[in-house]
């Protein structure tokens, strides 16, 4: 019994730990930038990138070495793996009528970036070549929304086509289903 309280501890502080990794992972981009306009200050950019990875972390596997993977329903089921994912930049946009007689004090756009991706062929049964830019169907990036000093990542539509892919997660989110099931020949390394 005195075993099982320090294992309930840690594994209620799992989660937040990979959570945390996620937001790492996600705010290497900024780091290359500049102090300018396109950067916005903290604590507001910290909690900018863990919004992101909340709003990521539903339909992306980031996984313990650095990649990512999802499953794309939209193309008829596809394995898709991302190398170097990051949020390239944070703009604050302009507010819009709306959003002020909502209480959103700033709206934010995080652009997403990552250095490749490629799609599992299944006709031939392994990755296909790595390709110079994201998946077509993935997002350009978020928006972001403060209201009450909480900044909120508003999913872009385009993400409800991604569930997160089967295999170690960082974020503990595994794949939900068994449609999610990795196909023969294929690893999750």
């Amino acid at each position: 019994m005195k075993f099982l309280l320090p294992f309930l501890l840690l594994s209620t502080l799992l989660p937040a730990t990979g959570q945390r990794e996620v937001s790492k992972i996600l705010g290497r981009g900024l780091l290359a930038i500049v102090a300018g306009p396109s950067r916005i200050a903290e604590p507001d950019q910290s909690f900018a990138i863990d919004a992101i990875a909340d709003s990521l972390t539903e339909h992306i596997t980031f996984r313990p070495e650095g990649t990512a993977a999802a499953t794309c329903d939209a193309t008829g089921k596809d394995k898709i793996e991302w190398v170097g994912m990051v949020v390239k930049s944070i703009q604050e946009q302009p507010l819009t009528d709306a959003d002020e007689l909502n209480g959103i004090t700033k709206r934010y756009f995080a652009k997403l970036s990552c250095r490749a991706h490629r799609v599992w062929d299944f006709k031939k049964n392994f990755w296909g070549e790595w390709q110079h830019r994201n998946h077509s169907l993935f997002p350009q990036g978020i928006t972001l929304l403060s209201h009450g000093g909480k900044i909120t990542a508003i999913p872009a539509p385009e993400l409800r086509y991604f569930s997160p892919a089967p295999g170690p997660s960082l974020s503990g989110n595994q794949a939900r289903s068994k449609r999610n099931a990795l196909p023969r020949g294929m690893t999750a390394e």
